[in-house]
């Protein structure tokens, strides 16, 4: 499967005091917030999934967001 319609994002390096806020945030908060973050990217992954292929199955839908997320070529 192609992912040439896929946009890969460059972020800017975390700043000091980016970093002093998040070692601040306790460790379980901090796993709480990457669960909600990944979820949200799973969901908006398979909007555009769904968008490009309205025929295919939820499950195909989600494994191949999953997929582009995890950036694994099958």
């Amino acid at each position: 499967m192609s992912t040439a319609n896929v946009r890969r994002i460059e972020l800017e390096p975390i700043g000091e005091r980016e970093l002093e806020i998040l070692r601040a945030v306790p460790g379980e908060a901090r796993v709480q917030s990457l669960d909600t973050l990944y979820a949200q990217a799973v969901a908006l992954m398979r909007a555009q999934v769904r968008e490009h292929h309205p025929e295919w199955s939820d499950e195909r839908v989600r494994a191949e967001a999953v997929r582009r997320i995890a950036d694994v070529d099958e």
